[in-house]
């Protein structure tokens, strides 16, 4: 067995005997859909029907070198406690010690499961911060997302627009009107299509690596195993 044949092996088999220790969020994929504008919350009524005056695809939110020898790939959910953990204390770590040195290039996709009808909902405020403000303020949105997921609401997505120098009227009413829908349905089906079940999955070099341990512990070893390779 060569050592890029072994490299990748680990990869994908990474803690497979502890893996059931760090399951992350999953839910029912055969009903993802987009919330309506009149859906579930009452914070909805009156709001477009998604899809109407949609905006073209958005290019992937990314962070470090273009030109890395290592791409990660995370799949996440606003909803998702898992995911709240990884943006808030994964990713810094991520920054600090891979993407600050150039060595990888991060990839954000959004894969609303959906646990409710925020996660869509955020993602969709989120995607209207980065057409509008940019790379940086899409980042930026998506960390005070997660620090008020527990208290979300188009309050909350308005607070974070906020702080951000968005315009919060035009990012919620962008949400409620779904004009970012296809690019976050775009990604969900790519992870869909890639059997992603849950989240948040990581995707190193095209690589699917299982979690153990921890979420740091698990990127932190994935990277290194593909730095080596």
């Amino acid at each position: 067995m060569t050592k890029q044949t072994s490299r990748r092996w680990l990869l994908r088999g990474l803690g497979v005997g502890a893996a059931t220790a760090l399951a992350g969020c999953t839910g029912n994929l055969t009903n993802g859909s987009a919330p309506a504008a009149d859906g579930p919350t009452g914070d909805t009524q009156g709001a477009e029907t998604p899809g109407s005056g949609e905006a073209s695809l958005l290019a992937e939110p990314t962070l470090g070198d273009l030109d890395a020898p290592v791409v990660i790939e995370a799949y996440t959910d606003y909803m998702c406690g898992h995911c709240s953990t990884f943006h808030l204390d994964t990713l810094p770590k991520v920054e600090e010690k891979y993407l600050s040195t150039g060595d990888v290039y991060y990839i954000h996709r959004d894969f609303p499961i959906p646990l409710n009808e925020w996660s869509w909902n955020v993602a969709m405020a989120g995607r209207s911060v980065q057409a509008s403000e940019g790379m940086d303020a899409f980042f930026a949105f998506s960390k005070a997302a997660y620090e008020r997921q527990s208290a979300m609401s188009w309050k909350t997505i308005e607070d974070a627009a906020r702080t951000v120098g968005a315009d919060p009227k035009a990012v919620v009413a962008e949400a409620k009107a779904g004009t970012h829908r296809p690019t976050v349905t775009a990604d969900r089906q790519s992870g869909i299509d890639r059997g992603v079940r849950g989240t948040p999955t990581f995707f190193v070099n095209g690589q699917e690596l299982v979690p153990e341990k921890s979420w740091w512990y698990t990127v932190d070893t994935g990277l290194q195993a593909a730095l080596e390779e």
